[in-house]
């Protein structure tokens, strides 16, 4: 097992948090999400930012100047806004279970009056929301910069930390993925996700790697621009899916149990989100490290996440493109009962 895996996650799947649902009265937001009680006290577990080491109390709402001017709405008031929103790995993972645990609140208590959620901007939000059956009317966009409301009563669902809980997983594969409507593509049982448009973590030798997987039926997909009904149905309908690492996988959330996933990574970037879900989604897990030099684990004494931090990340942001080697892509195989 990778040491990065070892560090994050102990080697074994965290403890999955209960889906939950605090209410606050008298209380704020700011920002995209930042969640100030009536005692002026940032609630942190409903504030979260991607923040190295997840301490809290470093929040972006401490190092402002000046807050805006805050705003009073009457009633109540649901937050679903998380930080990164406007990555779809962060949306689908983070912000959609929230809503799903909005929706069961109202449920028992009756709709709340609107609800905060991030900037609607990407083309994958809104077909979400529609799936949902949520008005789109219903929703008030947070901004980072303007955005300072105060609320009779604000309604907070929990935001999931490290591995997908189970109740979200089903959620996602069982009421979501089945909701999405106008899928176009055609599905197959071998799919082969492809970065080639990607601006990093490109698979430089593709071809040669699509001559061994071809032959075996798969089929090369790229899904920039691919709707997210013709995602869902893709990832839903695939028993076997291989691939770099990348924002694309997040689709395995609609997978079934039992798929099947071969994730390719270059050694410098080696980040083990998908692993983490992969026993939540009850897939079967496979990995493998490209060419060149691994990234040394860290010395005896270090803290693994802030080495983790230092060393993963040659480019700044992204990850550098990687070269597989092809009898290692066999013997993966045949470890996986693909290939013989």
């Amino acid at each position: 097992m990778p040491w990065q895996f070892e560090v994050f996650y102990g080697g074994v799947l965290a403890k999955e948090a209960a889906g939950t649902v605090l209410t606050l009265n008298n209380a704020r937001i700011c920002g995209n999400g930042a969640v100030i009680d009536a005692r002026d006290l940032l609630i942190g577990d409903v504030s979260r930012e991607l923040i190295q080491g997840g301490d809290q109390r470093k929040h972006s709402v401490f190092s402002r100047f000046r807050l805006p001017p805050v705003e009073r709405l009457e009633g109540s008031t649901a937050v679903v806004s998380v930080d990164a929103a406007n990555v779809y790995w962060h949306w689908m993972v983070d912000l959609v279970p929230r809503l799903h645990l909005l929706l069961e609140y109202e449920k028992r208590n009756g709709p709340v009056d609107r609800i905060a959620v991030n900037r609607l901007s990407n083309p994958f939000m809104r077909p979400v929301i529609e799936a949902l059956g949520i008005p789109a009317n219903r929703f008030i966009e947070t901004t980072r910069d303007a955005f300072h409301i105060r609320s009779d009563r604000l309604v907070l669902p929990s935001i999931s930390n490290d591995v997908l809980p189970t109740w979200a997983s089903e959620f996602l594969s069982g009421v979501l993925g089945p909701s999405l409507r106008g899928a176009t593509v055609e599905p197959c049982e071998r799919l082969y996700v492809s970065r080639s448009d990607a601006r990093a973590r490109r698979v430089l030798n593709e071809d040669a790697v699509m001559s061994i997987l071809e032959p075996l039926g798969f089929r090369r997909v790229v899904l920039t621009g691919t709707s997210v009904a013709d995602q869902a149905l893709l990832f839903s309908h695939a028993e076997v899916i291989v691939g770099p690492h990348g924002s694309g996988f997040t689709n395995m959330v609609f997978s079934r149990p039992g798929t099947l996933m071969i994730e390719l990574f270059e050694p410098g970037y080696m980040n083990p989100c998908y692993w983490a879900i992969s026993d939540s989604l009850k897939m079967n897990y496979f990995s493998l490290v490209g060419e060149g030099a691994a990234v040394p684990a860290p010395p005896a004494g270090q803290d693994g996440k802030a080495w983790f931090f230092k060393h993963m990340r040659p480019d700044p942001q992204y990850g550098q493109d990687m070269y597989i080697d092809i009898d290692k892509m066999k013997n993966v195989l045949m470890m996986a009962g693909i290939a013989s």
